[in-house]
Order: structure tokens, then C-alpha cells, then sequence
């Protein structure tokens, strides 16, 4: 077995623009490890030579990704969802070349960026779309949903992150946030994300009632207050409070408009924080100011990108 040339990117890099749907990755394999401090995901390709997914160099075969134990339940039902099958370890070690998976462990790496995460579109990608695409009528549907949550009337805060949103009205403010929801969503396609639900991937966290065993700032505690957005349908539940783990309920518009009038009570609390103040992570390093104009939301949107009759003016001109 030859010597791994370096480790296997978990960065979902396919095109979005060849298919709606998402991509097979039945080729995949994995197990979980529970038994460090970390979780740790040890994945093998079945079919050698094909660096069309996950890959960073051809000829890759095996990775060994730890995530936080909070995060792994999202990431599984990710990869289960996506056609990745799971074996218990014992059966995994059994596979033929499960030596170099765990030769991963044994290499010194150095520092990797490859992380599990959303898909979402490039400007390109986006502005090539045609008028009548499904995204679009997604897309309109959210600027909706925002619009019925209260952003047109919200007040503007200043930008408290190093990614030069500048947002100076209310217009803006719209344009931003369906920018975030291309990041923490697709445009609302991809709605069970890791750190959050719904368009504008809303934490579980902020829809639980007080009583409820938490994970937060590190550590699991009883929560002693009913959470911000507890009660509304920001995040599905069913009748007894557990989640429901299904994107396409998160279609509903009335769920979409709660997940927006979430967001929009976390953006009066911490203004744009929650989505990311550096570089690490969060939607925000996707959406700054020439970031937006690339995306042409108005291009398609016309008025519904808009809050003020000023807006509404200028749009009625672009082709």
C-alpha cells in the first residue's frame, strides 16, 4: 500500500450547478469512535482513484476527521443522508485496507482547514442560474418570510466583524441575510446543517425551554430560562420537544418565517456575531459588501429584495 500523499479534504467541493439534487456518495464507508475526548470519524473510499468528492490529491483512500461530540450526530446524519454508509469498528477493521486509515493517526499531518460543512453557491455559479430555476423561487419565498418576520423594520446595528458587510439601511439588511441563508442553507434546499436548522441555521439551543439539559460554553448544564426563540417553530419538534431531523420541513413557510424571526432576535442581541465575526467560521466571511454585489440579488428578486419605495424604484430598471 502506497504511503498516503496527504489527508483527505472533508470539504463537499462538487458543482452545484450540475445537478439539483444532491450528490451520491455511496462509494463512502465509515465508522464512529467514542472513545477519546473527541469523536473521530475514520471514512474509507471504496473506489480507488476517484477524487471527484472528498479528495484533495489523487489517489487518497482513507481519512481520520475528530469533531466535537456535540457536532457528531449532525455530521452522521449528514453523511448517512448523502449515501454514506456506516459499519460498527469491529467490522471496519475488517475492510482491506483499513491499515492506512489508521496510519493517519501515526503521521505528522500538520495543521488541516478541511472541515465539515455546508454547500453554497459561488456568485458565478448563482448569477448563471435562469430566472425560473428552483433556487430562485426558493430564494424569493425567503426574502418573503423575512420581509412577514419584521426586517424591514428592524434596527440597523453596526457591523461587529472583520468581513466589511456594511449594511447601511434596510434594503441592505435584506440583502444580507439572504446572503447568510445561501451559507447556512443553499438558499433554504439544505436545511439541517451542523451547528444549525433552518434557513438561517438556527442553533437547537435557542429553542429550548428551561429544565432542559444543554450543551453550552463547553459544558452541559440545566437550562434555567425558557431560550430566545423557545416557543416557535424556528426549530421542528414534535409534540414532545425532541427535534425532527427532516430538511423538507423546513420548507413549511410558516417555519421559515419563525426561523427568520429568530434570526432576527439573535441580530437585535448580538448583531451580526452570530454568524460569524472572523475567519474561522460562520456565513459572514461569504457576505461582505463585494461579495453581495456579485450575488445580483435584486437581478432576480426585483422588489422582493427590497424594503424602501426608492428601492423598489431602481430595481423596476434592471434587466
Amino acid at each position: 500500500m502506497t504511503k498516503l500523499l496527504g489527508i483527505i479534504s472533508l470539504l463537499f467541493s462538487f458543482s452545484l450547478m450540475a445537478m439539483e439534487s444532491r450528490q451520491d456518495f455511496s462509494n463512502y464507508t465509515c465508522t464512529i469512535d467514542n472513545s477519546g475526548e473527541l469523536t473521530q470519524f475514520k471514512c474509507l473510499n471504496r473506489t480507488k482513484g476517484d477524487d471527484s468528492a472528498w479528495f484533495l490529491q489523487e489517489g487518497d483512500q482513507a481519512f481520520v476527521k475528530e469533531v466535537e461530540p456535540i457536532i457528531a450526530d449532525d455530521i452522521e446524519t449528514e453523511l448517512r443522508e448523502r449515501g454514506v454508509s456506516f459499519l460498527d469498528p469491529l467490522s471496519f477493521t475488517a475492510l482491506s485496507f483499513f491499515d492506512v486509515v489508521d496510519s493517519l493517526n501515526r503521521q505528522t499531518l500538520g495543521e488541516s482547514n478541511a472541515c465539515f460543512q455546508r454547500i453554497a453557491y459561488t456568485s458565478k455559479q448563482f448569477s448563471a442560474l435562469p430566472d425560473n430555476h428552483s433556487t430562485i423561487k426558493r430564494l424569493k419565498k425567503l426574502a418573503e418570510a423575512l420581509k412577514e418576520a419584521g426586517i424591514c423594520k428592524a434596527a440597523i446595528k453596526s457591523d461587529n466583524t472583520s468581513h466589511g458587510i456594511d449594511v447601511k439601511n434596510h434594503d441592505d439588511l435584506l440583502e444580507h441575510f439572504l446572503c447568510i441563508s445561501n451559507s447556512e442553507s443553499t438558499f433554504g434546499r439544505d436545511n439541517i446543517g451542523i451547528g444549525g436548522r433552518g434557513p438561517w441555521g438556527i442553533h437547537p439551543m435557542h429553542n429550548q425551554p428551561k429544565g432542559t439539559r444543554a450543551y453550552t460554553g463547553g459544558k452541559t448544564v440545566t437550562l434555567k430560562k425558557n431560550q430566545l426563540c423557545y416557543p416557535s417553530k424556528a426549530v421542528v419538534r414534535d409534540s414532545k420537544g425532541r427535534e425532527i431531523k427532516e430538511s423538507k420541513r423546513y420548507e413549511n413557510y410558516e417555519v421559515q418565517v419563525a426561523n427568520a424571526t429568530c434570526a432576527l432576535k439573535l441580530y437585535k442581541q448580538s448583531a451580526y456575531a452570530p454568524w460569524g465575526k472572523g475567519h474561522k467560521w460562520g456565513s459572514n466571511r461569504h457576505c461582505s459588501r463585494s461579495d453581495k454585489n456579485r450575488f445580483k440579488f435584486k437581478k432576480f428578486l426585483k422588489e422582493k429584495a427590497c424594503c424602501s419605495k426608492a428601492c423598489v424604484a431602481k430595481v423596476k430598471d434592471l434587466i
